[in-house]
């Protein structure tokens, strides 16, 4: 008896062999060719076209059918071979894909709507379909690029109760920006300066970007650039304001029916009465 399962179990080894060989490579063949559905992340580089453009505002539906910011990122909902399916996955890390777009506007509207289909994804392997893309669409706004110099302006902070400053020496006196023409329309540079009570400032300070309520802080941030340097040298002197009250004076002889006015030569300050004779 135990002859005979000893022959059972190792007799014919080599057929067996190759009949399990044969066996493990059919069943991988058929997990590997087994169909899978899979979400593929991706996110989109958009690419405007021709040279020159700008886009400067991309958007989006949300679930609610309402337009949002879109954060560039799209879903590839996708089907096909299990092996190709994984090597699309790949690591897991998030793919840029670059999308060009040609510029301009829909027909009574101020963006352009693209539609988003599986044949502007290259990176979808033969075999496999794009079942679905989340989202459909997406709203581009365009603008046209522009670069130019812009005057720095200086603007104080902690200035001295009771003092005024002159005219400031600011080196450079401009700054080149790179942006979108329509915003950088709205923008000024500033050289903000924090004084003290010396009568004298000098040192190098930080340029801002300052412009309206109206316009969108990381839309400002994302599209206009410096393309020089980000600060300067500041120089300027602090004075004594006049301690005559010269509005309160004017108001006092507009009520005597007469006028006054102020005449400034450097330091010196001359105030002037004209009042009506009795």
């Amino acid at each position: 008896m135990p002859t005979r399962v000893r022959e059972n179990f190792f007799g014919n080894w080599r057929n067996k062999g190759v009949a399990l060989f044969f066996a493990v490579t059919i069943w991988f063949v058929a997990y590997q060719s087994e169909t899978q559905s899979e979400a593929i992340p991706v996110r989109l580089v958009l690419v405007p076209r021709p040279e020159g453009q700008l886009i400067i505002r991309q958007e989006c539906f949300d679930s609610r059918q309402e337009l949002v910011p879109f954060d560039r990122t799209v879903i590839l909902s996708v089907t096909g071979p299990r092996k190709q399916i994984e090597k699309l996955r790949g690591e897991g890390n998030i793919r840029d894909v670059r999308f060009p777009v040609d510029a301009g506007v829909d027909p009574e509207s101020r963006r352009k709507k693209v539609e988003l289909t599986g044949a502007a994804f290259s990176i979808i392997p033969p075999g496999v379909t794009v079942t679905t893309i989340t989202p459909e669409a997406i709203f581009l706004t365009f603008d046209t690029a522009e670069a130019r110099d812009f005057p720095v302006e200086p603007i104080y902070q902690l200035l001295p109760e009771g003092m005024e400053t002159e005219s400031a020496k600011i080196e450079p006196s401009s700054v080149p920006l790179s942006g979108p023409k329509t915003i950088l329309k709205e923008v000024r540079v500033m050289a903000e300066a924090r004084l003290g009570w010396d009568e004298r400032f000098e040192g190098d300070v930080p340029l801002k970007l300052r412009f309206p309520d109206t316009l969108d802080e990381a839309l400002v941030n994302n599209t206009v650039h410096f393309l020089g340097p980000t600060r300067v040298r500041l120089s300027v002197r602090l004075r004594a304001r006049s301690p005559v009250k010269t509005k309160w004076v004017a108001n006092q002889v507009a009520c005597l029916g007469g006028e006054a006015g102020v005449v400034r030569d450097g330091d010196d300050v001359e105030v002037w009465l004209s009042l009506p004779r009795a």
